[in-house]
C-alpha cells in the first residue's frame, strides 16, 4: 500500500514538471517564431504623429478597449512610458482595439489620468496585419529601428521581462548615441 502511494506521488511530480516543462518550451517556440519579424504599423497616431523608422527602438502594444479589465493596463504603462520618454524619448505605440473610442478616452483621462497617444484600432487592423496570436500574452513587443521584433511579452506583467527590455533599449541607446557603459 505506501509502495503504491510513492509511485503514484512520483507519477504526479513528474507529470507536475512535464507539463510545466511543455509551457516553457511552447512560449519559447511561440517567443522565438516572433524574433526578427516585421511588425507593420498603423501610419498616423491620433495626434498626427508618423510611424516611421527612425527611433532606436520602440515598444508595440495591443489592448482590448471593450474589457475593462484590460484598460487597468494603462494604470501600468503610465510610469514606464513616463520613464522611457525621459531617458531614451522611445516611443510606445498602443493599439486600442474599441467599437467606442470616446467612451475609452474618456476612461483613460478621467479614471486613469492616462495622457499619452494612443492609437484607436476600430477595425483591428494591427491584429489583422500581423497575423498576431490569439493569447494577449504576445501582444507587446520591443522592435528595433527597421520595425522587426527584438523581445516579445508585456514588460509590465513581468519584472524579469522589464529588466529585459531596459537593458536591451539601454545598449542600443548607447551604441546609437556612441555613449561609453560606466
Amino acid at each position: 500500500m505506501a509502495y503504491s502511494k510513492v509511485i503514484i506521488v512520483l507519477v504526479l511530480t513528474y507529470l507536475l514538471f512535464a507539463c510545466s516543462s511543455s509551457i516553457k518550451d511552447e512560449h519559447k517556440e511561440i517567443v522565438e517564431s516572433w524574433l526578427g519579424k516585421e511588425i507593420v504599423l498603423l501610419s498616423l497616431d491620433q495626434k498626427g504623429k508618423s510611424f516611421g523608422k527612425d527611433s532606436v527602438c520602440k515598444i508595440v502594444t495591443r489592448i482590448n478597449g471593450n474589457c475593462f479589465p484590460c484598460l487597468e493596463d494603462f494604470k501600468l504603462w503610465n510610469p514606464l512610458i513616463t520613464r522611457l520618454g525621459a531617458k531614451y524619448e522611445l516611443p510606445v505605440y498602443i493599439y486600442v482595439v474599441t467599437a467606442d473610442s470616446s467612451k475609452v478616452q474618456t476612461i483613460l483621462q478621467s479614471e486613469m489620468d492616462f495622457n499619452h497617444s494612443v492609437i484607436y484600432d476600430l477595425n483591428d487592423e494591427f491584429y489583422k496585419q500581423n497575423k498576431l496570436s490569439k493569447n494577449s500574452l504576445y501582444h507587446t513587443m520591443l522592435l528595433n529601428e527597421l520595425n522587426e521584433v527584438v523581445l516579445v511579452g508585456n514588460p509590465t506583467r513581468n519584472n524579469k521581462l522589464i529588466e529585459l527590455y531596459l537593458k536591451e533599449i539601454e545598449n542600443r541607446w548607447r551604441l546609437k548615441n556612441n555613449v561609453e557603459k560606466n
